[in-house]
């Protein structure tokens, strides 16, 4: 663990992103502006956090694989530390950064809570601590919205979990994306999509497309909803083995 100055972030942060973006479904681009922004090193329409503390994580190799930076809201209490950590950035491309990072922000002197805003649904920071019931979520809400507009392209585009065939029909109000899809997985992963005039095994909204799409529910989940029929029974269980996602599907990054 290292604790670096912004530029050293502002150099490493970039690449180390791209390596996490790609190994997240949900995650989008972060341009050269986002950056420089969120670092406060050209000028921004909102405050910046004071105090701003950066942390490097680097492997026993040197190489950097997550990094943190945060600040402070200090606070004291009958003369008792009583002050709150925020986390205003944690990233990680190794299960061992995700560890020690998280670990550093829970030792820094005189904090007694740590908060993080705009994580994962499915963070792992419970199962590393003795007692899990000390993280607390406050909040929830959506933060990714999904529009399909080519489902051909955006079909083919993802990979999937399991090999399978499903044709899937395609209701769009607004005429984009409105059509049956046949779509083929093979056992590495990569699948094949057209159209098709093919008697359809799901049919479905295109909102519930965009929904299903990234893994973070289930067409079955779905169906119970009202949302997607099963036209060939026994549909649901094969698609959604197909398209379930092996993590949570999460964005970080405002836009």
């Amino acid at each position: 663990m290292e604790l670096v100055d912004r530029d050293a972030i502002r150099a490493v942060g970039p690449r180390l992103y791209e390596r996490f973006r790609m190994a997240r479904a949900g995650s989008i681009l972060r341009p050269d502006y986002w950056w420089d922004q969120s670092l406060g090193i050209v000028e921004r329409a909102w405050p910046l956090p004071k105090g701003l503390r950066y942390v490097l994580h680097r492997d026993e190799q040197g190489e950097p694989q997550g990094y943190l930076w945060y600040h402070v809201e200090e606070k004291w209490n009958d003369r008792q530390p009583d002050s709150t950590l925020v986390v205003d950035e944690l990233l990680s491309c190794t299960d061992d950064a995700y560890a020690r990072l998280w670990r550093f922000a829970c030792e820094v002197d005189l904090v007694a809570t740590v908060r993080a805003e705009d994580r994962s649904p499915d963070e792992a920071l419970p199962w590393l601590l003795e007692d899990g019931r000390a993280v607390q979520q406050h909040h929830r809400s959506d933060f990714l919205w999904v529009r399909v507009l080519d489902p051909v392209a955006v079909l083919q585009a993802r990979r999937y979990l399991a090999p399978g065939r499903v044709v899937i029909h395609v209701r769009d109000e607004a005429g984009y994306a409105g059509g049956r899809y046949a779509l083929e997985a093979d056992a590495d992963g990569a699948a094949v999509c057209r159209r098709t005039r093919r008697s359809p095994d799901l049919a479905l909204d295109v909102q519930a497309l965009g929904a299903a799409y990234l893994g973070g529910v289930s067409f079955r989940t779905l169906a119970a909803a009202g949302l997607v029929a099963e036209e060939r029974p026994g549909t649901l269980d094969g698609a959604d083995a197909m398209f379930r996602s092996s993590v949570t599907p999460w964005c970080s990054t405002w836009f």
